[in-house]
């Protein structure tokens, strides 16, 4: 999901979060999942495992995409299944075929280094070139997922 209304064309925040299955049962949870979008401004927002349930607001927009485009930069977010930085949750075959991909493809994997983290974002190493890349882990709130949410800040 795009924010388009937070870009400032200088500094631009990700964030990827994987909401595990919200439900109608979990009125409680799902506001406050809601509650923690709304608080954290991301420019680009990518959300895994979630439903219409969850509606972050009008100021962003649901995007989907079923291909790579064939060439320029792209963004690969969301949840991978693999910690890269430790043994919290990996195959070693699925860790290594991911990594030899980003680095045939030119790709950055931006949030490997959190510990005990699932979801990532990488984005093409040539749209990184003139930027300031800071990761962070946003929210880690075991009572609203099973994962951490995590962020990156983009700065020129």
């Amino acid at each position: 999901m795009i924010n388009c209304n937070n870009y400032l064309g200088h500094v631009m925040k990700i964030v990827t979060w994987n909401l595990r299955r919200p439900n109608y049962n979990s009125e409680d949870r799902n506001t406050k999942i809601i509650s923690a979008l709304k608080e954290v401004k991301a420019d680009i927002l990518i959300l895994t495992e979630t439903n219409s349930i969850i509606n972050p607001g009008t100021e962003y927009t649901s995007k989907a995409t079923n291909s790579l485009p064939g060439a320029g930069n792209i963004c690969i977010a969301g949840d991978f299944n693999i910690s890269f930085s430790d043994n919290f949750y990996y195959t070693k075959e699925g860790r290594q075929k991911i990594t030899s991909s980003f680095e045939e493809l030119q790709i950055a994997n931006l949030t490997q280094s959190i510990p005990q983290n699932m979801d990532h974002i990488a984005i093409s190493k040539s749209f990184l070139k003139s930027m300031k890349c800071t990761e962070q882990i946003w929210i880690d709130d075991k009572r609203l997922s099973d994962h951490i949410g995590v962020s990156i800040m983009l700065d020129r």
